[in-house]
């Protein structure tokens, strides 16, 4: 199924016709996103909440940095579907290593200190996952077509 969206970006039209870049696209900008939410909260002895920059969560920045670079290349490799298709679960699993690493600190740093976890980039890690899994099964069918097309030539 071809998807055609058009942008307009400084006067140029760009085309994007599958779907799947959007997709991609989508979980490149949500993974970005981790890295500037809070991790979670801390109240002080004098009552003052302060949030803890995921700056101190380096597995999840480097997760997080690393799946979205992997996710932008990916979206630039469409003339190349068979390299797609193998790059994009290794992508999927980076990105489920990364919602495993948001509680695991979160666990670590409560007993450290006394803190409110923050959920949303629970959310946004998640929302990169699903996005990730939809763009695989658009290159898949991607794939398939072509495939189904040689057939009858």
């Amino acid at each position: 199924m071809l998807f055609q969206v058009m942008f307009i970006f400084v006067g140029k039209k760009i085309m994007i016709q599958r779907i799947q870049s959007i997709y991609l696209l989508l979980a490149g900008l949500a993974l970005i996103v981790i890295l500037f939410l809070p991790i979670g909260y801390q109240v002080q002895e004098s009552g003052v909440t302060v949030s803890i920059a995921m700056s101190k969560n380096i597995l999840t920045i480097a997760l997080s940095f690393f799946t979205a670079i992997i996710t932008i290349v990916t979206i630039f490799q469409y003339k190349s579907r068979h390299f797609q298709l193998k790059l994009t679960p290794a992508t999927i699993l980076l990105s489920i290593l990364n919602i495993i690493s948001i509680p695991v600190f979160q666990f670590v740093l409560g007993k450290n200190l006394l803190t409110t976890p923050n959920y949303i980039p629970y959310g946004f890690a998640v929302f990169a996952s699903i996005f990730l899994f939809l763009a695989y099964r658009g290159i898949k069918a991607d794939e398939e077509l072509v495939r189904s097309m040689d057939r009858l030539r």
